[in-house]
């Protein structure tokens, strides 16, 4: 049963459109992340920037040049004894053409426990959620569907320590999930107060900007969101 079941999977990707970047401008916008995308999505995984920033870090942290900052690309390959796969293997390509090739060739090997991207989306659970497996190496696509499997979280759970464990480990209380939640949130005290503190505004008075810049970002997105729904 499961090797008829690998079988259509294999079949289905082959068919799917093959998706490759077309310009520099395409891929500019598929991995960069401004200040009001990171509001949005927060908004919509309903957490905190900070926190949203720190699980980008805990799950495809990497340092470049020094610097520790989430990759767009990375694949996480998870054990599947079935398979010959013993252990959890990190890769991190540098191109979407590149982790485009890797996840291709892994999933035709059979491998389908994989976290695709910046929010590392757990393919075998998740795979509903978009089109096709590429879909996921857009970073925008990526935290709009670890958005949504954090809202879903959240309202499964009754506290962001549980809502954290679910989203790596898919139970509120599973002991390992607990452990993530908790290097998370010193990710957010540390790392994620550091970097949405760049997003803000700076000048005199503090409070008063920041609170204005807020209230204009989420009217921005009101406002995008009212135009789309009326198109």
């Amino acid at each position: 049963m499961r090797f008829n079941i690998l079988i259509v999977l294999i079949i289905s990707f082959l068919s799917w459109p093959v998706q490759s970047l077309q310009n520099d401008d395409v891929y500019a916008q598929e991995v960069d992340v401004n200040n009001v995308d990171w509001f949005k999505y927060a908004k919509l995984a309903q957490v905190t920037p900070e926190i949203l920033y720190a699980i980008a870090l805990k799950e495809s942290g990497k340092y470049i040049s020094n610097v520790f900052i989430p990759s767009p690309f990375a694949i996480g390959i998870g054990v599947d004894k079935s398979i010959g796969q013993l252990k959890h293997q990190s890769i991190y390509p540098k191109t979407r053409f590149e982790a485009e090739t890797v996840l291709a060739d892994l999933i035709t090997k059979g491998h389908t426990n994989l976290g695709i991207g910046m929010m590392q989306v757990s393919w075998i659970y998740h795979n509903d959620k978009v089109q096709h497996p590429f879909d996921l190496l857009n970073v925008h696509k990526n935290l709009e569907v670890a958005g949504a499997i954090l809202k879903d979280c959240k309202d499964r759970n009754h506290s962001n320590l549980s809502m954290l464990s679910c989203y790596s480990y898919g139970e509120g209380d599973d002991p390992n999930g607990l452990i993530y939640a908790n290097e998370a949130f010193e990710y957010a005290n540390t790392y994620g107060t550091s970097f949405v503190r760049q997003l803000m505004p700076n000048g005199p008075p503090i409070g008063e900007l920041n609170e204005s810049y807020l209230a204009s970002i989420w009217q921005a997105i009101e406002a995008n969101t009212s135009l789309q729904e009326t198109k």
